[in-house]
């Protein structure tokens, strides 16, 4: 097993972090259904795609509404260029879903940590910020999004924001890091391109989308690669 991840250029010798962590993680998430998860063709995936987001630490309404408005956005603009990704995708929260619930091949995200942003000093963050794993060569319709790390990127821009401010930019983050695994799974492909969320390598200005007043007081030297082979 191997994984597609999206960390910093200095965790290139760390990249195979929490696996074996996650993978009890992705078993126990899967008996939630009654139909297990499998891979979707695209052709499959450009139908219907249902995406259950699992959160370490509960998030009020307003996080998740910021982030389910920031994925139909990114999905939106992204779905013109990678076909995979138009259709219908129908958003779960994993802590609203009823025992006995069924699902025709999900793609399941699990967020790691708490994913609430606060002000943080700035510093060099070590290690991945997404995720998927990979088994005999084919990416698994598991996201792992690690959002401490996310918090550690945007917190020092976050003491001039209000909390519906950091509401939005955390959904946009967020969004963008299970966009940018979502293509790699949906496409089964390692490619990345020049710019935007198929970037190998993450800005904090990346992060931030088309969010302008945060955009341009995001400037940051710690870059972020994305999935490696």
């Amino acid at each position: 097993m191997n994984i597609h991840a999206a960390s910093p250029r200095v965790f290139a010798a760390h990249r195979f972090l929490r696996f074996d962590v996650f993978l009890p993680l992705a078993l126990s998430a899967g008996t939630l259904f009654s139909v297990g998860v499998s891979a979707q063709s695209p052709a499959e995936s450009a139908r219907q795609t249902t995406l259950i987001i699992f959160a370490d630490k509960p998030m009020h309404d307003a996080q998740w509404a910021s982030l389910f408005a920031a994925f139909r956005r990114g999905q939106t603009i992204l779905a013109e260029a990678t076909p995979s990704l138009s259709g219908e995708v129908d958003l779960k929260r994993g802590d609203e879903l009823a025992p006995g619930f069924e699902v025709k091949s999900p793609i399941v995200v699990h967020l790691h940590g708490s994913c609430t942003l606060l002000p943080r000093p700035r510093y060099v963050v070590v290690g991945p910020i997404g995720w998927v794993p990979r088994v005999k060569g084919h990416s698994q319709p598991f996201v792992n999004v690690e959002c401490d790390r996310i918090v550690a990127m945007l917190g020092p821009l976050a003491l001039a924001m209000n909390h519906n401010r950091r509401n939005t930019v955390m959904g946009e983050a967020i969004a963008r890091v299970i966009l940018h695994e979502w293509i790699h799974f949906s496409t089964q492909s390692a490619a990345h391109s020049d710019h935007g969320v198929s970037k190998s390598e993450f800005t904090v200005a990346d992060l931030l989308a088309k969010d302008e007043p945060a955009h341009h007081k995001g400037r940051t030297q710690n870059r972020y690669k994305g999935p490696q082979l």
